[in-house]
């Protein structure tokens, strides 16, 4: 059983960081009230902003000591360079997360339509060496984001 004693949460809508025994549904601070999803974990909050400034860095410029690899499925390779391009600029550019197309908060899948077609991209977290997955998820130094951008139906 997880001992959830010493994590620290953030509210969503303030931004207050704050302890708490259990996961919280309102903020001691704003009194925002929310599903767990409104009320991450630090750590989640900040995995989840690190995914959005490497979703950026697909179009902008990697951030510095920020690692990752890019994957385009068979079925969006198929559609050609251009489509290939306007997927990675609307992943890139994509922040209309919810708890329907972020299931975790993490900011590390959504679905989303790029010229009629409906695609899904999904970051995964991984070592290194990317052999095994991250032991830090939190620290860029120590991962390696690899997006892959695919097909509903290649899920």
């Amino acid at each position: 059983m997880l001992d959830n004693a010493d994590l620290t949460y953030v509210c969503a809508a303030c931004r207050h960081r704050f302890e708490a025994a259990e996961q919280p549904c309102r903020c001691p601070k704003c009194r925002a009230v929310g599903k767990d999803r409104d009320f991450p974990t630090a750590e989640a909050a900040e995995i989840a902003r690190q995914n959005d400034l490497f979703r950026l860095g697909l179009v902008e410029g990697m951030p510095a000591g920020m690692t990752g690899r890019v994957f385009m499925t068979p079925g969006i390779a198929n559609r050609g360079p251009v489509f290939q391009s306007l997927c990675l600029v609307a992943v890139a550019t994509f922040s209309d997360f919810t708890e329907d197309n972020d299931p975790y908060g993490d900011h590390g899948f959504a679905a989303l339509t790029v010229n009629e077609v409906r695609i899904y991209f999904k970051i995964d977290l991984y070592d290194e060496t990317c052999a095994f997955g991250s032991e830090e998820p939190a620290n860029p130094g120590r991962t390696t984001r690899v997006l892959t951008v695919l097909l509903p139906s290649e899920y």
